[in-house]
């Protein structure tokens, strides 16, 4: 007995033992759980002994694993936001923004990375006021939710940060200037005057740039940083405007109220500069040595109690500078000026800028209400391919939804626009799902993509509703070789309204020579025109747009009628090498853009063309095509067409080369002799065949400096035959007669062509 008592004393002893040590082995695993885990939350990336944390209940072990996976993501992405800020050598870009500017914002983020030349020292900073907008541009961003921080394609870092706007002081503005002006008193124009206390920086001499979000940045903004920290005592650094301003155009104080202390400042001032904060360098620690946040919110404080200036958060910013420079010793020197070029501003706005303005600046600004991403917006085409390039720097990760390649809300890019894309029939193997492989591109236009074609309805709410969906247009539109491809949008016309055709058509006589005739001037002479311009004149819903470069006053009086009209087009804002036949279609991009009201346009030649009916009422039954004239002989191995494509050389000649004459598929020649379609199908075609034009690489560009470039028949053919499908194009019946062959009696064509 006593010795089962001993043997079950020894297993009770045994026992013991081996619980105190699993317990102290729980601690000693469990501490390091923890540090393991706070190493993680410290920015470190190994991904080792990662142990789970001692935890009271298998509910708080989830919640404690969840955590830490979260932190083993924010380490795959990068590190804390804080731990960026000490590299001196990055570039920080500060945005502010809301639901409203996603388009924005996407086309100046891949602007602003496509041209820094060191675009890994990036780091993009966006102030979102709101929750909601946390999360909206953080799915653009392809940000997993639970993080504030990740990186796009290339390498550019981005982070989000919500900010107090309670917290910011915000200028009065008239009902009729936000009207005019767009709504220039919104939240995020105001935050880049608090980035030194909003920013989580550990030093404040750091040099920040800030964008508005309806920029677009052609330059490297390295420059801009360097301009400051190359200063002396510089604060902020600004863009004189490209057309120049003075504060007096901004200052309308009621006199009634003003203080007199007040009035005198203003005096003082209203000869000086009113730059434009649109792109805006600012040095962190100079700022908030220099008190400028504070003299912004004393200016913005008497302003709201009495009248100072019109409009919203730029008359503060200056007035508060110059004030500053004025009354302040040592703060002489508290702006650098940066060259216009670097804020080309008026774009939302104006519409006589060339686009030739455009291409030669650092920094473009859509200031103004009509932005390139809405229905009226202007100079489109100087922003759509920064916007549609934004798609492939978005990097997946098991929680984003990149914008445009697998966005879900990728229907609703425009949200102003409120737009909705529904597959009525699909006509495609491959299927076609919403925000994967179609959606609302913008409110004109549809986009499909990864093999996906269909017929597609199209919703979007009108003007006054928030919540009434109305169908705009039932189309057809499918992805060009797999590739994403974008159809417009053109509501439905009523039955019975007035359908008119524009017609476009040069007569160059001062700086162009003849294209058949080398050295020779066109002479001005009515017969060169007589056929077209009769015909034109007897034809009812046809309006016509004579494009020229210096006909006599004389001879514009005598044959402008109600219909019929001559437009100046400056030849020298072009090329001077490009011949009469390509220079001719930057003059009808300049009619198109200045004309978005058109339905239909229809740009031909003048001499051997006439016109025989109104193409409208057809073209508006089938708005998803370009018309094209076409010829009667196929394009391989014509004679004529080899030796234009022996002048473009490279991937053009080697396409040519391989082009067989066997198959059923349609070859034949496209001419450049009329061409037609809405407005942006014509501007799209006519960018994508200045494209070839303007090509660097061409033969005939390198093998001599001053030869004439006339290469717009191989530019035409390469685009509609490598980027259009053949459902995309009509010819021949009822867009024309058969080519060489004038066939002055055919009433069941629109044009005949010689």
């Amino acid at each position: 007995m006593p010795l089962d008592i001993n043997w079950r004393l020894l297993i009770i002893s045994y026992a013991a033992t081996v619980l105190v040590g699993l317990i102290v082995l729980q601690i000693v695993v469990g501490s390091i759980g923890l540090s393991t885990a706070a190493h993680f939350r410290g920015g470190h990336a190994s991904l080792l002994g990662l142990t789970l944390p001692r935890s009271a209940s298998m509910a708080d072990a989830g919640a404690q694993r969840e955590t830490v996976q979260k932190d083993q993501i924010r380490s795959q992405l990068t590190a804390p936001y804080g731990e960026v800020n000490k590299d001196p050598t990055t570039l920080h870009v500060v945005y502010a923004c809301d639901k409203e500017q996603m388009e924005a914002l996407k086309a100046s983020v891949a602007s602003l990375i496509s041209n820094t030349a060191e675009h890994r020292r990036l780091h993009i900073h966006l102030l979102v006021g709101t929750a909601s907008d946390h999360r909206n541009v953080a799915e653009v961003m392809g940000i997993p939710s639970a993080l504030d921080s990740g990186t796009l394609r290339g390498g550019a870092r981005v982070s989000l940060l919500l900010v107090e706007s309670q917290t910011m002081m915000i200028s009065n503005v008239d009902e009729a200037v936000v009207k005019e002006r767009g709504n220039i008193r919104a939240v995020e124009n105001y935050a880049r005057f608090y980035l030194d206390r909003i920013l989580p920086m550990d030093s404040l001499d750091t040099v920040v740039v800030y964008l508005d979000a309806d920029t677009i940045v052609l330059g490297d903004v390295a420059e801009v940083a360097s301009a400051l920290l190359g200063s002396v005592g510089a604060a902020v650094a600004l863009a004189q405007r490209n057309e120049p301003t003075a504060m007096e155009a901004f200052l309308e104080p009621d006199k009634r109220c003003l203080d007199l202390d007040v009035k005198e400042r203003i005096g003082n001032l209203r000869s000086r500069t009113a730059y434009n904060a649109g792109v805006m360098g600012i040095h962190l620690g100079r700022w908030k040595s220099l008190r400028v946040r504070d003299r912004v919110e004393q200016w913005i404080s008497w302003h709201n109690k009495c009248r100072i200036w019109k409009g919203g958060s730029q008359p503060p910013l200056l007035l508060a500078l110059y004030d500053l420079t004025a009354n302040q010793p040592g703060a002489e020197q508290v702006m650098v000026e940066l060259p216009s070029e670097w804020n080309f501003a008026n774009l939302g706005w104006k519409t006589d800028f060339a686009a030739t303005e455009l291409a030669g600046q650092k920094g473009l600004h859509w200031n103004g209400p009509k932005k390139p991403w809405l229905q009226n917006g202007l100079y489109v085409e100087a922003w759509l391919p920064w916007r549609k390039k934004f798609d492939s720097m978005i990097v997946s990760s098991s929680e984003s939804k990149p914008s445009l390649t697998i966005n879900q809300s990728h229907h609703s890019v425009n949200t102003s626009a409120a737009c909705q894309v529904n597959l009525l029939k699909q006509k495609s193997r491959t299927a076609c799902v919403g925000g994967l492989s179609f959606g609302c591109y913008s409110p004109l236009e549809l986009w499909v993509d990864r093999g996906c074609k269909g017929k597609f309805a199209v919703y979007r709410v009108p003007a006054g509703t928030t919540d009434v969906l109305v169908l705009v247009e039932a189309l057809f539109c499918k992805s060009r070789a797999g590739a994403l491809n974008v159809c417009d949008v053109v509501p439905e016309v009523p039955d019975g309204q007035p359908c008119e055709a524009q017609i476009l058509t040069t007569y160059f006589t001062q700086h162009k020579s003849d294209w058949q005739r080398e050295g020779v001037r066109t002479k001005v002479k009515y017969k060169y025109m007589r056929k077209f311009y009769e015909s034109a004149r007897t034809v009812s819903g046809v309006r016509v747009e004579i494009i020229h470069d210096g006909l006599p006053e004389e001879f514009i009086a005598n044959y402008t009628t109600d219909k019929i009209k001559f437009v100046y087009c400056d030849l020298h804002q072009y090329e001077q090498r490009l011949g009469v036949n390509d220079v001719r279609y930057y003059c009808f991009k300049e009619r198109l853009r200045a004309n978005p009201q058109w339905e239909f346009v229809f740009t031909t030649d003048l001499t051997d063309v006439f016109v025989k009916s109104n193409p409208c009422p057809y073209a508006r039954r089938h708005r998803d095509r370009i018309f094209v004239g076409r010829e009667t002989v196929d394009l391989p191995n014509h004679p004529w067409m080899e030796k234009r494509f022996r002048e473009l050389s490279g991937k053009y000649y080697n396409w040519f080369r391989s082009m067989s004459p066997i198959g059923v598929e349609d070859k034949r020649i496209f001419n450049c002799g009329i061409l037609g379609g809405t407005p942006r199908l014509l501007l799209r075609l006519f960018d994508r065949m200045l494209e070839v034009i303007e090509d660097p690489d061409l033969r005939i560009r390198k093998e001599s400096s001053d030869a004439e470039v006339n290469v717009n028949m191989p530019a035409l053919n390469w685009v509609l035959f490598t980027s259009y499908s053949p459902e995309a194009i009509q010819s021949d019946q009822p867009v024309h007669s058969r080519y060489k062959s004038w066939e002055s009696d055919r009433t069941d064509v629109w044009f005949v062509h010689k």
